[in-house]
């Protein structure tokens, strides 16, 4: 029994806390947590993720860095503020920027570990075994060090000749039931949907970082389910949203709107 099934099972109260704002990434990710056998709490952003672990008794929390209102770094940092030593939570980050810097922020946060998503199945219980087994073993007055760095689990490289969707990108994270594919796949559409129609709205109003933030969310979710090129759009989408130039934008919104209509003809026509 691993150290992950042998602290669900002693005490049911421990489980894994789980922020993220993205709903695809949310069901990717609480279906990969149900196969290697943890008890998941799912919540879509910092702020809420902090009420819980105020209220509860976690073993683990998984935080997106990227956030509206609190973000992975705040919510981390409040914790390590406000936790005794005897009750340190063990804090892994999930994030779809791979950059550098990133480490340097989530051990100055107090993170334990780094993973960029989507993160194959294999390494999210490996990271996870790992922050058990040291909050486990480590003396509570040693300083806590980041276990791993930005490993990408997918090896993707961006092309004009990708299909719009690889479904093997998706059955890779959770498995090849049909039922739980197309469940998370009209998930995908609707959460889709709605931050098109944000980004679409961001650029329109000139509201660039709704448009960014969207774009980032969605980002991560298509790449989830194998949309590498609408995930490289979102990517070049968020770049302009955040430099906050009208023309660059515009230019930029003309391909994602091509690649989603790609991304959604393919999805409907399953």
């Amino acid at each position: 029994m691993t150290i992950l099934e042998t602290a669900a099972s002693a005490d049911p109260v421990r489980r894994i806390l789980v922020a993220e704002d993205s709903e695809t990434n949310r069901k990717v990710i609480q279906l990969q947590l149900q196969v290697i056998g943890a008890v998941a709490e799912v919540v879509i952003d910092g702020r809420e993720a902090l009420q819980r672990w105020r209220s509860g008794d976690y073993a683990l929390l998984l935080t997106d860095l990227h956030m509206p209102d609190m973000d992975g770094f705040a919510l981390a940092h409040t914790i390590r503020a406000e936790e005794s030593a005897a009750r340190r939570t063990p804090i892994i980050a999930l994030t779809a920027n791979a950059l550098r810097d990133q480490e340097a922020r989530c051990r100055a946060a107090g993170m334990d570990d780094y993973l960029t998503k989507p993160v194959r199945l294999a390494d999210l219980k490996a990271a996870i075994e790992r922050c058990l087994r040291a909050r486990q073993d480590s003396a509570a007055s040693r300083e806590p060090e980041l276990l791993s760095y930005a490993t990408v689990p997918l090896s993707i490289v961006p092309s004009d000749d990708l299909p719009a969707v690889d479904l093997n990108v998706l059955k890779a994270l959770i498995g090849d039931d049909p039922a739980t594919l197309q469940d998370v796949l009209a998930s995908y559409r609707l959460s889709a949907m709605s931050a098109g129609e944000e980004i679409r709205r961001g650029v329109a109003g000139m509201a660039y970082a709704d448009a960014a933030m969207a774009a980032h969310r969605l980002k991560s979710a298509a790449l989830s389910i194998g949309a590498i090129r609408l995930s490289q759009a979102c990517r070049e989408m968020e770049q302009a949203a955040d430099a906050g130039v009208q023309d660059q934008c515009l230019r930029t919104l003309q391909r994602f709107s091509t690649e989603m209509h790609a991304v959604d003809s393919y999805l409907a026509a399953r």
